[in-house]
């Protein structure tokens, strides 16, 4: 829809409209289906993982958001080349988006301060877990994902424009070392809760939180994910997408000799 020009305006705004529609299913369904985001409430993470975590509309905020960034610097670049910030606005949106993805990451961290539940465990009736009251679990399961793609868009836009403060990492995000995991980014972020699924449901021992176990458990989970994504993408996506490629540029290529032809 976006590559008809005169739909572009229209296919941003269905995409911003499709992103408010899943923020809204994902906060009413908190409360009828007792979903919790976090990883030890027992029943309520159990639900959670099964009707949201793993589905494809629920976890289409941050790909919708990408389209948005994309679609944004293709507008400014057409129509405003050389429209820029104020150093001063730069500098206050390059700080606010990078202290909002900080706090993100430590937004939930008060929900791991209790004992945590098994699989069948209740975390309301059994003490267990979180201990979040639901407009808290709600509030937390709609908005993490919105607010974590619109800190990363601030700053890929700012990044695009020569504009991000240099506060910000722009050296590091900015690091050649980053293309081959970016390239390997979209199978990383389907598979990743697959390889979360076999290690949280095949535990067969209970949980014993501490600091460091949990980052040897993240380092071990990128580390599996950063694998599978590289098998799946040797075996089927950079196949597929020579494959894709050569259709695209078939299909163009009859629709340019045809718009030639009506000209001449």
């Amino acid at each position: 829809l976006y590559l008809r020009r005169s739909c572009r305006q229209l296919a941003m705004t269905l995409e911003v409209l499709l992103v408010a529609i899943i923020v809204s299913m994902t906060f009413v369904n908190t409360y009828l289906r007792d979903w919790s985001g976090h990883l030890m409430d027992g029943k309520q993470t159990l639900q959670y993982d099964r009707d949201a975590y793993i589905n494809p509309f629920y976890r289409a905020i941050p790909y919708l958001v990408g389209f948005i960034t994309a679609q944004a610097w293709h507008e400014k670049s057409l129509l405003c080349p050389n429209l820029g910030l104020r150093k001063c606005t730069s500098v206050i949106l390059s700080i606010f988006a990078a202290a909002l993805m900080a706090s993100l990451t430590f937004t939930g961290s008060s929900a791991y301060a209790n004992l945590p539940c098994q699989t069948w465990q209740d975390m309301h009736t059994t003490g267990c877990g979180s201990g979040w009251p639901m407009y808290k679990l709600a509030l937390f399961n709609s908005f993490i994902r919105p607010l974590w793609s619109l800190g990363l868009m601030i700053l890929c836009l700012l990044g695009f424009n020569g504009q991000l403060h240099p506060w910000c990492g722009v050296t590091i995000l900015n690091w050649a070392g980053w293309d081959p995991i970016a390239k390997l980014s979209f199978g990383m972020y389907l598979l990743h809760p697959m390889i979360i699924n076999v290690w949280f449901l095949s535990r067969s021992s209970k949980f014993s939180y501490s600091h460091v176990d949990f980052v040897f458990l993240c380092a071990g989970i990128v580390t599996l994910t950063f694998i599978s994504a590289l098998l799946v993408g040797i075996l089927v996506e950079w196949p597929m997408s020579k494959i894709t490629h050569r259709i695209e540029t078939w299909l163009w290529k009859g629709k340019l000799t045809e718009t030639s032809r009506s000209k001449a």
